[in-house]
């Protein structure tokens, strides 16, 4: 049990969105329990309050300690994608290593990352 929960932590840590096109290309964030992308001044990922097609409160990525399973909600007026598709906003998505997350009709993309698996 005490293995378990270390390498959970682990996993946890070691995970991160890449910026692969658009404002932010280049850069790495790291999602830990989770990360925020928007125009809000509380986003982890903060674009300018001029930018557009950001909603304030655009995505969210969250880590769930009991499945172990990192969790894309879309919180945007505008769209997230994954692997070039739409999903509903009623649920989340699950995220795998390499999904790409885009959205301005993929001016900004983003890889999720998880270096343990």
């Amino acid at each position: 049990l005490l293995w378990r929960h270390s390498s959970q932590k682990r996993k946890v840590l070691n995970c991160f969105l890449e910026c692969k096109q658009g404002l932010f290309a280049g850069r790495r964030f790291r999602v830990g329990t989770g990360l925020s992308i928007g125009r809000a001044a509380s986003s982890s990922v903060k674009y300018s309050d001029d930018y557009p097609h950001v909603s304030r409160d655009h995505c969210r990525i969250t880590y769930d300690p009991k499945s172990g399973l990192y969790l894309l909600f879309d919180t945007s007026s505008t769209g997230t994608f994954v692997n070039g598709k739409a999903f509903s906003k009623t649920a989340p998505y699950i995220l795998a290593n390499g999904d790409k997350i885009s959205f301005i009709k993929d001016a900004e993309v983003y890889i999720f990352r998880n270096s343990t698996v």
